[in-house]
């Protein structure tokens, strides 16, 4: 007869258990998508301004690119370590669209300023 421990018998660890991070890697992809949606109200908010005026309408895009990378990164981490890859697969197509989305607005930018 073999003996089990206490801790066999519960393999998920219940309520209580540790989440490895090898298994939220999609839900900080959705995290980081999240914080992009309000980020330049949020900026707005904050006491701090750039010192050169023209410099603040490049802030708030910056801000959010730089977030919608860190999703599109630990998104793809997520397809690559996790075992369930639908919820990572959401992270990477939505921090892909708010990036592309910057990279449209950067280019819009650039037209008007030429």
């Amino acid at each position: 007869m073999v003996k089990r421990s206490p801790a066999d018998a519960d393999p998920i660890g219940g309520e209580y258990a540790v989440v490895p991070l090898r298994l939220s890697w999609a839900a900080l992809s959705l995290l980081f998508f999240l914080l992009t949606l309000p980020a330049k109200s949020l900026l707005q908010l904050q006491p701090w301004r750039p010192e050169k005026i023209w410099m603040w309408p490049l802030v708030p895009p910056l801000v959010i690119a730089g977030l919608s990378i860190l999703g599109l990164v630990a998104g793809l981490l997520g397809l690559k370590l996790s075992g369930s890859r639908g919820l990572a697969k959401a992270g990477v197509l939505l921090n892909g669209v708010v990036l592309g989305c910057v990279v449209l607005v950067a280019l819009g930018m650039m037209a008007i300023l030429r």
